[in-house]
């Protein structure tokens, strides 16, 4: 699921309220890399650690 850029302002000024972050992790059930923040989950599907890094620098670049 790939959430859309109005979203992710959403989620970055949320997160930037409260000194959060958005993290990569590993998703053992479904042997996915996604992206989230301790127990919501953003996006998944990613099939590498680079493929899931890659989206968030380009989100991160889009929020400047």
């Amino acid at each position: 699921m790939q959430r859309s850029i109005a979203d992710w302002r959403n989620i970055f000024r949320n997160l930037s309220e409260v000194g959060g972050w958005v993290e990569i992790i590993w998703l053992d059930d479904s042997d996915e890399w996604a992206l989230c923040h301790d127990c919501e989950l953003f996006e998944d599907g990613f099939s590498t650690e680079r493929e899931a890094e890659e989206r968030l620098e380009y989100l991160e670049e889009r929020m400047r």
